[in-house]
């Protein structure tokens, strides 16, 4: 589903993937999501929501050479990615790990990304985290787990996290965070990344 939103032409307006990992609307990510959505969609860029149930993806295992045997749903969710500026993630958190959905998708889009010619120059799009977790500790271990993974795997920028503690009672009946540290903190975040991804949109 591509959601796009009309702002001043004269600049090159930024493509910004939302990548979620629950279908389900009313949960806490589904939540999350859609309110990350909502927020960017209200800046000038033009978003591709998709949730990773979407592309099933077998469990990824170490291996040296994976060229013949990437899943056809890997390939294209990293063809995907490579077309984006930049990529919000948004997530669960259960004591400090994030779901196998989301680590497992990003080992397979490091091992394509490990397959191609490795240059500095190439631009590959800015990365960001919005995680929610019903406690309040575990988002931060998660949050710097993925942050490696990003940084190392995908050789991309990761520019910065949301976390949404006792997701339980972080947002009001109107879906928006009750909060008013963590919504500037989400604010902060889109205006982060629609202006990294816009330089980005420039650079290529």
């Amino acid at each position: 589903m591509t959601i796009s939103s009309f702002g001043n032409t004269s600049k090159c307006r930024p493509k910004i993937l939302v990548m979620s990992t629950s279908p389900i609307e009313e949960s806490y990510d589904g939540r999350l999501s859609a309110l990350a959505t909502k927020t960017l969609a209200a800046k000038d860029a033009v978003l591709t929501v998709l949730n990773l149930t979407e592309y099933p993806l077998p469990l990824y295992r170490d291996r040296i050479d994976v060229s013949d045997d990437v899943p056809l749903e890997a390939r294209s969710l990293h063809k995907l990615a490579l077309r984006q500026n930049g990529v919000l993630l948004v997530t669960m958190a259960h004591n400090g790990c994030l779901p196998k959905l989301l680590v497992n998708a990003i080992a397979w889009l490091g091992a394509i990304e490990a397959e191609r010619p490795q240059s500095p120059e190439r631009p590959r799009p800015a990365y960001a985290l919005a995680a929610a977790s019903i406690d309040a500790f575990g988002v931060d271990v998660a949050a710097l787990k993925m942050r490696v993974s990003i940084e190392i795997g995908l050789k991309a920028a990761f520019l910065s996290t949301v976390l949404v503690q006792r997701a339980y009672q972080a947002f009001d009946d109107a879906g928006e965070l009750r909060d008013r540290r963590t919504a500037a903190a989400l604010e902060h975040l889109t205006i982060q990344l629609v202006a990294d991804s816009q330089c980005n949109a420039v650079s290529r």
